[in-house]
C-alpha cells in the first residue's frame, strides 16, 4: 500500500505516516527455495521482492520501523531491506531494532517476555510519534 501511494496519484488522499515490519520474510529478488514452497505458482511477486522494486524510493510514507530476532534464521532479510531501502534515494527515516538472542517470531511464542514487552512498547511507541 504505502509503494502503491508513493508512486499513484490515485491514492494521494492517503496519507501513510510509518511501516513496521516484524521479523520480515522478504525476496532478495535471487532463486529462494522456501517461497517457491509456500507459493509453487507464483512469478516474480513484487510483494516479496520489496527491495529490488527500482521506485523504492517513491516508498509512501514519511518512516519505517524494522524488528529482527538477533537469532532469526530470516534476520539477514530484515537487514538487507534496512540496507537497500537507505540506499535506495528515499527521504524518511529508517530504523532498525534487533532482539538480540531471539528466535524468528519469539514475541508470539513466547509474549510475556521482557523482550517481547520492549518489542510492543517500541513498536507502540514508534505509531504514537508524527
Amino acid at each position: 500500500m504505502a509503494m502503491r501511494a508513493g508512486s499513484t496519484t490515485q491514492l494521494s488522499d492517503v496519507k501513510i505516516s510509518g511501516i513496521v515490519l516484524v521479523h520480515p520474510y522478504l525476496g532478495k529478488n535471487e532463486p529462494d527455495r522456501l517461497w517457491d514452497y509456500i507459493c509453487p505458482s507464483e512469478v516474480h511477486n513484487p510483494l516479496f521482492y520489496l527491495a529490488a522494486d527500482t521506485k523504492l524510493s517513491n516508498l509512501g510514507c514519511g518512516k519505517v520501523l524494522i524488528f529482527v530476532g538477533g537469532k532469526d534464521f530470516l534476520k539477514n532479510r530484515g537487514l538487507w531491506y534496512y540496507e537497500t531501502l537507505k540506499k535506495s534515494g528515499w527521504v524518511g527515516a529508517v530504523e532498525m531494532v534487533e532482539s538480540e538472542g531471539e528466535e524468528h517470531v519469539f514475541h508470539l511464542l513466547n509474549p510475556d517476555c521482557e523482550k517481547a514487552a520492549d518489542l510492543i512498547q517500541k513498536f507502540a511507541s514508534f505509531m504514537n510519534l508524527d
